[in-house]
């Protein structure tokens, strides 16, 4: 917002670029949860302890 109200074009890149660093951070990290509890097959952290012991 601050990007935007500063009427001008640089604070508004800026921002833009902001949002979609912190957006494609949060991406990658919901994908590696995913995979981990896909691989565990639980949400249960107990659980994915226990399948990783068998690596």
């Amino acid at each position: 917002m601050s990007g935007w109200a500063s009427n001008s074009k640089y604070a508004f890149l800026g921002a833009i670029r902001a949002a979609a660093q912190m957006v494609s951070y949060e991406v990658s990290i919901g994908l590696i949860i995913i995979s981990v509890v896909l691989c565990a097959g639980s949400l249960n952290i107990t659980d994915i302890v226990t399948a990783q012991s068998k690596i």
